[in-house]
């Protein structure tokens, strides 16, 4: 491939090469009837029938197979994510997770001790660095095991620590700041 030449795989910037592409999608159906038609009758004038038939009708609903098969991996995406949808936030590449019980903002232990460096905590100190400001995940409700801190009381944390000028921390504590707590507020005053 020549510097120049865009880096896409499937070459669906060419208007010839992609309906080549969609040709081939719309092909294999029709060959699949076509091979069943050959089993079921067995003869090629089946194989015939049954291509004329997937043909045209391909050809008729095309459009309606494209809008179906978008829908359904519509469908399927928002299937596999709705469980993360809402909560899931990354910083510096590490990911955290988020709870909105509709009074608190709550983030799980893990990423937190991953940003902070506080992985080799044992439990209780870690509870008592947050005292009062945690809450197991069966009190939330929450599937799964582990602590959930308070936002606000990790952000209060992160401007009061001795290393509060380290730019994790800093980055961490303006994320907190900017993308949970001050959204939440205005939601909550409406």
């Amino acid at each position: 491939m020549h510097e120049s030449e865009p880096d896409d795989p499937l070459w669906t910037r060419k208007p010839l090469r992609l309906a080549l592409l969609r040709g081939s999608f719309f092909l294999l159906p029709v060959l699949l009837v076509a091979g069943l038609g050959r089993l079921t009758s067995g003869s090629w004038w089946g194989a015939l029938g049954g291509a004329l038939v997937a043909g045209a009708v391909v050809i008729a609903a095309s459009g309606l197979i494209e809008r179906a098969l978008g829908r359904l991996g519509a469908a399927l995406r928002h299937g596999h994510w709705r469980d993360r949808e809402g909560r899931h936030f990354s910083v510096a590449g590490v990911s955290l997770q988020v709870h909105d019980d509709g009074r608190q903002i709550w983030l799980h232990e893990t990423g937190v001790r991953r940003l902070l460096g506080l992985r080799d905590d044992p439990p209780d100190a870690f509870k008592a660095r947050f005292s009062r400001h945690w809450r197991h995940t069966a009190e939330l409700g929450l599937n799964g095991k582990g602590l959930w801190l308070d936002a606000a009381d990790v952000h209060r944390y992160l401007g009061q620590a001795p290393n509060r000028m380290d730019p994790v921390r800093l980055r961490l504590r303006t994320y907190l700041d900017r993308e949970l707590l001050q959204p939440a507020a205005r939601r909550r005053s409406r």
